[in-house]
């Protein structure tokens, strides 16, 4: 097994974006926005890119691009599912909010509005207008125990800061 110590100038220079994973049998295995790419060093000392036909087959058993696409199409699914599951307790959290809290108008906002910006770590975001004062905290205490699966914020458009109102305003869906 032969290791690699230190880095090509062209490797040196974009270092701060890359992620070295695996430097072995002459090949270094480099993931850079998405993409594996894969840069050898030959025996007289030249630098440059491999194909899949050029790659040994201890190589290409590691890199496995089959298991990547996989990866990724399993990680669409989970948050294709999650969303769902997000967007049903928004619509319940909306539900319960009017019926129990008299709030006459519902708003999505944040990142479960869109798909593309969506992520595993994305909450419920949800701007109401008519709740009584009084019954705010307790309106917010009712619908953050509804999924333990996700946070939910609750925001009185007329009392939040500007960015977060501009935002509720453009980008917003009303539930």
């Amino acid at each position: 097994m032969v290791y690699l110590i230190g880095f090509p100038d062209e490797v040196k220079n974009k270092k701060q974006n890359l992620g070295v994973f695996a430097v072995q049998y002459s090949i270094i295995f480099i993931h850079y926005s998405r993409c594996d790419t894969h840069y050898f060093l030959s025996d007289s000392g030249e630098f440059g890119m491999t194909t899949a036909l050029e790659m040994k087959p201890e190589a290409w058993r590691k890199f496995n691009p089959s298991k990547n696409i996989k990866a990724q199409h399993t990680r669409k699914k989970y948050l294709k599912e999650r969303r769902e599951k997000a967007l049903r307790v928004a619509e319940e959290a909306a539900n319960l909010l009017r019926q129990k809290f008299k709030a006459r108008k519902i708003v999505l906002f944040g990142s479960l509005t869109n798909e593309d910006d969506f992520s595993a770590w994305s909450d419920i975001d949800l701007a109401a207008w008519g709740i009584p004062p009084g019954k705010f905290y307790s309106a917010v205490a009712a619908i953050t125990g509804l999924s333990p699966l996700f946070e939910i914020d609750l925001v009185e458009p007329d009392n939040c800061r500007a960015p977060i109102k501009e935002v509720i305003y453009r980008e917003g869906v009303e539930i």
